[in-house]
């Protein structure tokens, strides 16, 4: 509900809604004010309302109240008021719309920490019970509460105050939320802390869209999770991790486990020491780490050099699949963390199904991606190719934030996170579960294929989102037989056919999104393919040379003769750093 000009929180509040899925309408105050009337014919009969204070306020005053507050308790499901910013302003209002409860506004106060108090965990789900805290100071106003009553729910609290409330009046659920700012989720952002800076902005809206709208806004019915070690030898152990010990670990607090295995050490797995680890044992695999895992590999945009490092990385798998029978997943781990748009578009052309990885900004497009882009599973900005995000097991409320909006949550750690053992990690995988105990851990494959939002359009109809072109969705969806499945394709040119369990199918694309209709039944399982036209056949010439070749083994038994002996000597581990660095062998 608007005045006769859009502000700009409205605008964003707006965008943040359809981009989740919400079907929005915009009423005009003043037709209200001027007619009498608070619900046009053709709306329905119950509504979730979003209004400003000061549009609420303006209301208060210029309609009766009690019609207003008729129309408010019983034909509005839901209320959002937000922009509560002025004790002068909105104070009386907002008295009147929570009889009493709400007694006040403070001055804005800069807030250090944000707390999600359990007791809203209707609301606030897997957030419930924890805390963050934002790296730019935050000044907000916070609401001051009638201690006689406890009608009022804290869901978000700044230093102890609250900032963001629930409470009921007769038939209406409302949502109070104080501060002037709406996150802007188009705005461009270049910093791997860009979205959980912004959480206090985030946080409050998704939490009313998904408790509002439930199954018609985009969701996601998979909890799922996955721990990656990077960079470690198939032996027995390497530097910090033993393998007995791992596999140990993962029985007893039950997780999956990932090797991000560097395809250059391809020969050196023997077939004994591959029985002896994945034998018995579906939730330890292997997953692609670069190809010679070399400085800044990935990070060129010359795509020559591109695809044939991945087109190597892969043949390389392909040959120690076949010596030691552990098949590996073909998902890319980026060395460094470092890669090029151009190298996502040679991970598509070579047929890898995804990339995971710590940081979402490529090299060369840094200022690309908003933070819509990363309020979905994957990112798919770049030739259509899934980019997940995997995170350091440290700050336990963005692991949170991932299963709140149903994206896989995928760690990370090298060989010395088990200097002192398996614990720290049991402890954080305890945690996790607590925060939902439906979480499983899938292999990277498995899950990142099934990764997908899905949102429910009529009684029988609903949409799928996937981002994998090899894509395993079971319909369980109440009373839907009808699927609109999509996928960001911006270049539909590459696309050559669409397989629906194995049969090709029409599609169409449109505004960048690939389009398909599927009917099928309660509990049906489906596989989706999207083939793509065939690149034209590769040079034959090799990029490396005898001395590209000596400086990868040198790095290798450098970083290995590190990881195996130096990093337990602090001093002499800080003199070979500096000399894989004045050698340009480290990522910096």
């Amino acid at each position: 509900m608007t005045g006769l000009e859009w502000t700009t929180q409205e605008d964003r509040l707006l965008k943040v809604a359809e981009w989740m899925g919400v079907p929005t309408q915009r009423i005009a105050i003043e037709t209200i004010v001027s007619t009498g009337c608070f619900v046009e014919k053709s709306q329905p009969s119950k509504c979730c309302l979003a209004i400003s204070a000061d549009s609420l306020r303006r209301l208060y005053q210029s309609t009766q109240p009690a019609l207003l507050k008729i129309f408010i308790e019983e034909q509005c499901e839901e209320l959002l008021v937000f922009g509560c910013t002025d004790h002068l302003r909105h104070s009386t209002v907002l008295s009147w719309l929570t009889a009493g409860a709400i007694s006040g506004i403070t001055a804005p106060k800069a807030i250090e920490v944000f707390q999600l108090p359990y007791t809203g965990q209707a609301f606030s789900r897997q957030l419930a019970s924890l805390t963050f805290s934002t790296a730019h100071t935050v000044s907000t106003p916070t609401f001051e509460l009638d201690s006689s009553t406890s009608e009022v729910l804290p869901i978000i609290s700044g230093d102890g105050r609250p900032m963001f409330v629930a409470t009921k009046q007769n038939s209406c659920q409302m949502f109070l939320l104080s501060g002037a700012e709406i996150v802007d989720i188009h705005e461009p952002v270049n910093g791997d802390r860009a979205v959980e800076d912004r959480y206090d902005q985030i946080i409050p809206i998704l939490i009313v869209l998904h408790h509002c709208f439930g199954s018609f806004c985009w969701h996601s019915p998979h909890r799922t999770a996955r721990f990656i070690i990077d960079d470690p030898l198939l032996t027995r152990k390497y530097g910090f991790l033993t393998y007995k010990e791992l596999l140990s670990s993962m029985r007893s607090a039950d997780y999956g486990t990932s090797i991000a295995f560097i395809p250059w050490n391809y020969r050196r797995t023997t077939r004994r020491a591959a029985a002896d680890l994945f034998e018995g044992r579906p939730n330890l695999s292997i997953c692609i780490h670069g190809c010679d895992h070399t400085n800044k590999e990935f990070a060129t945009s010359e795509k020559g050099v591109l695809d044939w490092k991945g087109n190597l990385g892969l043949q390389r798998m392909k040959t120690h699949e076949t010596r030691t029978d552990v098949p590996f997943e073909p998902v890319m781990v980026f060395p460094q963390g470092q890669f090029s748009s151009s190298a996502l578009l040679a991970l598509r052309t070579n047929n890898y199904l995804a990339a995971v990885n710590t940081t979402c900004f490529p090299t060369d497009e840094q200022n690309v991606l908003t933070i819509a882009d990363f309020l979905r599973p994957a990112i798919t900005r770049f030739h259509g190719f899934p980019l997940f995000q995997r995170r350091y097991p440290k700050r336990l409320v963005d692991c949170a934030f991932d299963i709140f909006l149903g994206k896989p949550t995928l760690l990370v750690e090298h060989h010395q996170y088990f200097q002192h053992g398996y614990e720290v990690l049991e402890r954080f995988v305890r945690e996790l579960r607590n925060l939902e105990p439906a979480l499983s851990w899938p292999t990277l494959s498995s899950q990142l294929m099934k990764s997908c939002v899905t949102r429910q359009v009529s009684g029988n109809s609903a949409e799928v989102q996937f981002f994998t072109s090899q894509f395993q969705f079971q319909n369980g969806i109440e009373g839907c037989d009808h699927l609109l499945l999509t996928k960001y394709e911006p270049d539909s040119s590459v696309v050559r056919t669409v397989l629906l369990d194995g049969i090709s199918v029409p599609f169409y694309v449109e505004k960048d999104y690939l389009h398909l209709e599927v009917n099928t039944t309660a509990g049906q399982s489906i596989r989706i393919e999207i083939v793509d036209n065939p690149e034209a056949p590769r040079p034959t010439n090799s990029y490396c040379s005898l001395q590209y070749n000596a400086r990868v083994r040198l790095r290798r038994e450098l970083s290995e003769f590190r990881d195996n002996r130096l990093v337990r000597y602090p001093r002499l581990l800080k003199a070979a750093k500096r000399l894989l660095k004045r050698l340009k062998l480290t990522g910096e």
